[in-house]
């Protein structure tokens, strides 16, 4: 072998540190208490759960030829200002002129409505209407239906928390509290469908179920529950070639499309979101309002308390615990000594570097 050849060294264990000392551990089981504040998804069957989907298609219909001449207008308005910049650079090279057309073009991106790129995010149902373009320039209309859908996880979640807010400010008649603003244009949302299934991470959801069941503990008949579906794994491509949209992670629908005979006969077959240990301030005080609570959500009793769910977790336990213990305070004690051992160096490091300082000056 030459001087210069090097063996690779082989090392067989996983780690080059100093290893523990090992004892023989035994499955043990320990009991913990369940999150009493978890809301649980809905869980319709698969069945339903299409037959839900296949009419929200339906609802849908004219959406997605919508959006794509929309965003076929978008983009041929983008070509034209374009060429109007080149020939202004072209005949009149001002910087003034230039700084004038940037804010247009970065109003508009590039071209195409914040509604046709909603993809996480999502779109509002009012975001046709902050377009700058003539909707004359449009050659197909906006359907009706555009303006009772909310497009986007960012936009559900603020329609469901406005929604949350009117309802406890009417339900409560304490003078205490302060007095929100009440926009009455704003309509209720009735459904929140959720394509849980291709959402990744899932997190980015998992709020959801805890406010549409704050909606629901305000209710009352005005304002009926919500419904929380989530939809099977592919919704959220159907759902986008649907509304003529790239991703749509999550859609609600307002009160004025759940009054469709098909779509609510469905939606009856979906348990309710529900959350016992919210209620409203005040709560019914007579039976009428009772009556009428129990008639929109069967499954709401107010003032309910959850009981214990003990959860069993799987772990390990040392076999003899004597001698686990013994060498947990073992290893203290050496940890103690060791720290005082490094402290006296450094002190004494210090006396030694004070002292030459003396002897030079």
């Amino acid at each position: 072998m030459n001087k210069g050849q090097r063996i690779a060294q082989v090392h067989t264990s996983s780690s080059n540190r100093k290893g523990k000392e090992s004892l023989e551990h035994k499955p043990a089981l320990k009991s913990v208490l369940a999150n009493p504040f978890h809301v649980k998804w809905p869980s319709p069957n698969l069945n339903l759960q299409n037959a839900i989907l296949a009419r929200t298609i339906d609802i849908l219909r004219g959406v997605s030829e919508y959006h794509i001449a929309r965003q076929i207008v978008s983009r041929k308005g983008k070509t034209r200002r374009r060429s109007e910049r080149k020939r202004k650079r072209g005949e009149q090279p001002d910087v003034q002129n230039q700084s004038a057309v940037q804010p247009q073009d970065a109003m508009l991106g590039d071209g195409t409505p914040e509604s046709v790129h909603a993809e996480v995010h999502g779109l509002d149902n009012t975001t046709a209407s902050t377009d700058t373009r003539p909707v004359s320039s449009i050659p197909i209309p906006p359907p009706p239906i555009l303006s009772h859908i909310t497009v986007g996880i960012n936009e559900v979640t603020k329609r469901l928390e406005a929604q949350y807010r009117i309802r406890r400010h009417v339900l409560s008649t304490s003078p205490i509290l302060p007095q929100p603003h009440i926009s009455e244009a704003l309509p209720n949302i009735a459904v929140v469908l959720v394509c849980l299934a291709d959402i990744e991470p899932q997190v980015l959801v998992a709020h959801i179920p805890q406010l549409v069941a704050a909606c629901n503990a305000n209710v009352s008949t005005c304002s009926p529950c919500v419904k929380l579906v989530p939809l099977a794994k592919n919704a959220e491509m159907v759902l986008a070639d649907a509304m003529g949209l790239r991703r749509v992670a999550i859609a609600a629908l307002d009160a004025a499309v759940s009054v469709d005979p098909a779509l609510s006969a469905l939606l009856q077959s979906v348990s309710s979101v529900v959350a016992p240990w919210l209620t409203s301030t005040t709560g019914p005080s007579t039976n009428q309002e009772r009556q009428s609570i129990s008639s929109a959500m069967p499954t709401y009793t107010p003032k309910t308390l959850i009981s214990s769910h003990v959860k069993q977790l799987r772990t390990t336990t040392p076999k003899d615990m004597r001698a686990a213990k013994e060498i947990r305070v073992k290893g203290r004690s050496e940890a103690k000594r060791k720290k005082k051992l490094s402290a006296a160096a450094e002190a004494a490091l210090r006396e030694n570097k004070r002292d030459g300082l003396v002897n030079i000056q």
